[in-house]
Parts: structure tokens; C-alpha cells; sequence
């Protein structure tokens, strides 16, 4: 009975908030989004149950909609519908849950907060040129297929979050339905243990996921070469309990056996005083606890990728951290890829589609970022004409 008890305050108590959030690569997890719609004080949740507020945003009407189906290629020939129910008994430490072997983000579903970002997404499609094609892709988190059932179903369920989200969104944006791909492949190392992030291989199915949904054909994994950069500790490992029962994660990169892409990194939309930027690096240093950084470094202002895929194709993706171990693979169906981190940048977003003569744009996040207060007012402010 006290067990029930203490189920039941803590779903009450997430159904009345957010979600905790990512602000920087690698580190600054745990950061909310609060009610003001100035500069906030980054903070770092204290309860296990504490999730975020929205800002004042305007809130449009949300409803449920079901994520847009996708053919899957999987290992078996069973699809998988649903996470399963893991056993075990969870632990949690300062907004985050020790489960096993995994150090996962607690996720609280919150309707403001979905509506608010739906409606973020609508105004960039506004301000952008009819001709632009806008996508969104919302990625779920490891905590939605390796806990138990009740932290990824009713107000926990990130599916029905990003279902809300889409079902809020306009008929002129795409949804990429990355959550389906992920629930295929949740049984393969697609996620990492002690850190926030997809892993390569996670991110190469991000990458089927936005293919299948914009009608073109992704590179086979079987075009792609591995290179394993050996052990690292994520940043949530420093909130484990009970470290040794954890043990390090890998880094592998997948990277096409023949890659033409260079990447250069800019201050501002200008593209004066950059410096270019690896991509899908085969080598790191063995100590470091940064590998994350070897798919394409660490968020920046702007970066342009320039492929050797001569079809004039440009896309510019709107991003958080996840989207560094994504971006590599659009050099194999886009001449140039803009990558924009609104926490960083200070141009004017659809002033630099038509500078550029952009032709897709992508907004993607993980689940968690999506009420991120210093990711959101730099998209509200960047996505002004």
C-alpha cells in the first residue's frame, strides 16, 4: 500500500510538470524551462519527480494525433509496437534514474509546454518562404524504452508527447516519425548508458527515420565502415549511485566507406572567421570522456557542410547537441547542409534560408529539450524575419 501511495504523488506531481532539459554539449543536462521569458539562471532539479514550467509563450489548442506510419526494416521479422516492461527497482539522484545498468533523464509529459512548442514551430513556418519544406523531428529519450512501465506511459509517455506536438503542428510541416525507428532498434546499442545522447548508431537510424519521411533513399549500413574509439563515462554517470554496477559506454562511428564532406565552422551567418570541423573522426584521444564530439564537435553558432553529392540540394537543420552524431550522414542526399543552434546564433533564420537559397529546413530536438528556456528564447529569437 505505501508502495501504491508513493506511485501515485509522484504521477501526480508530473502531470503538473515539464521536462528536465539539455542546454550545452556535453554538459548543463538537467536545465528547465521557467515562466519568464527573459535569460534565466540555469538549475538543476533536486527531486526525482521534478520536471519544468513553460515560458508565456501564446499557447495554441493541442490534439492527439498518431505518429505518420513508417516501413521498417528491423532484424526480425516481428515489428515491435511497444517498449517492454523492464524489471528492476530504480534509484534516482537529482532529476535523473539509476536503473540497472543505465543512468536515464526523467521525462514528465505537460500540455503547455506542448503547445508552446507547436506553436514555435508553426510561426517558423510563417516566416519561412512557401517553397521551403519545414520538418520536424522530435527524437525520445533512452528512458522511454529501458524503464518500467510506469515511467513511460501515461503522463511519462514520451510517444504521447510527440504525438501531441505533431498534432499541433500545421499541414504545411512534415513530421518525421524518429520515434518508430528507435522502437525497432531499441534492442541494439543505440543509446548510451551513462550519457544523454544517441549513439552512432542511434543517430544512423535518426537518419533512415528522416529519409523515409522526405522521400529519399538513406545510404545502407552496409555502404558504412566502423570505427570503434574505444571507452567513456557520459556526463550522467556523475549522478550514479552505486558507480560500480555501471560500467563504461563505447563509442563506434559509422562512417560511408566513400565520404566526400568537408565541414566549416562560422561565428555568425556572414561565414567570416570560421574554421573547419571534423566530421565522423576515426581516431579520438583513448582518455578523453568527450567522444561525443568526434561525430562532428560541439554545438556552434552555424557550420556548413559542403558534399562531393553534386544535386544542388541544400538543408538547413535547427538543432540541439542530438543532432551533431545526425548531421554527417545528409552529406550522402545534400550538397550543402547548414547546421543553426539557436542557443548560439544571433542572425535572423529565415533571412538566412533566402540568403542561401535553402531549399528544406529541419527542427529537431530530443524529447527533453523541447522546453529548454536558453534553447527556446534562441529560436523565438532567431526565427524572426
Amino acid at each position: 500500500m505505501k508502495k501504491k501511495f508513493l506511485l501515485l504523488i509522484l504521477a501526480m506531481s508530473l502531470m503538473f510538470g515539464a521536462v528536465t532539459a539539455c542546454a550545452n554539449d556535453p554538459a548543463d543536462y538537467l536545465v528547465p524551462e521557467t515562466k519568464q521569458t527573459d535569460t534565466t539562471e540555469d538549475t538543476k532539479a533536486t527531486d526525482p519527480t521534478a520536471a519544468v514550467t513553460e515560458d508565456s509563450t501564446t499557447t495554441q489548442s493541442t490534439q492527439t494525433t498518431t505518429l505518420p506510419p513508417t516501413t521498417t526494416t528491423t532484424s526480425t521479422e516481428q515489428r515491435i509496437e511497444d517498449p517492454e516492461d523492464v524489471e528492476g527497482n530504480p534509484t534516482f539522484n537529482q532529476g535523473v534514474m539509476i536503473m540497472n545498468d543505465r543512468i536515464m533523464e526523467l521525462f514528465g509529459l505537460n500540455e503547455t509546454g506542448i503547445s508552446n512548442y507547436s506553436a514555435r514551430i508553426n510561426k517558423l513556418r510563417d516566416n519561412l518562404p512557401a517553397s521551403v519544406t519545414l520538418y520536424s523531428m522530435i527524437v525520445p529519450t533512452s528512458g522511454e524504452f529501458y524503464t518500467p512501465a510506469d515511467y513511460h506511459t501515461g503522463s511519462h509517455s514520451q510517444r504521447t508527447a510527440i504525438e501531441m506536438i505533431y498534432g499541433g503542428l500545421k499541414d504545411g510541416v512534415v513530421a518525421v516519425n524518429a520515434y518508430d525507428e528507435m522502437l525497432q532498434h531499441y534492442d541494439e546499442y543505440v543509446y548510451f548508458k551513462t550519457d544523454h545522447h544517441w549513439t552512432g548508431l542511434g543517430a544512423y537510424y535518426g537518419y533512415v527515420a528522416f529519409c523515409k519521411d522526405s522521400g529519399q533513399e538513406a545510404l545502407p549500413l552496409s555502404e558504412y565502415e566502423e570505427y570503434d574509439l574505444g571507452e567513456f563515462y557520459g556526463y550522467l554517470y556523475s549522478y550514479g549511485e552505486g558507480k560500480a554496477a555501471i560500467l563504461p559506454d563505447n563509442v563506434t562511428v559509422y562512417r560511408p566507406k566513400n565520404y566526400d564532406a568537408a565541414a566549416w565552422v562560422y561565428p555568425d551567418s556572414v561565414k567570416t572567421g570560421g574554421y573547419q570541423m571534423h566530421l565522423l573522426a576515426t581516431t579520438w584521444n583513448p582518455d578523453s570522456n568527450e567522444k561525443y564530439m568526434a561525430f562532428s564537435g560541439g554545438d556552434a553558432p552555424l557550420m556548413q557542410i559542403t558534399s562531393g553529392v553534386k544535386n544542388g540540394k541544400k538543408i538547413l537543420v535547427i538543432k540541439d547537441s542530438y543532432a551533431k552524431a545526425f548531421l554527417p550522414h545528409l552529406a550522402n542526399n545534400y550538397e550543402y547542409v547548414y547546421e543553426i543552434d539557436p542557443r548560439h546564433f544571433q542572425g535572423s533564420i529565415p533571412q538566412f534560408v533566402s540568403s542561401e537559397g535553402i531549399q528544406e529546413v529541419l527542427v529537431t530536438n530530443y524529447a527533453l529539450a523541447t522546453a529548454n528556456p536558453t534553447w527556446t528564447a534562441g529560436f523565438d529569437r532567431a526565427i524572426q524575419p
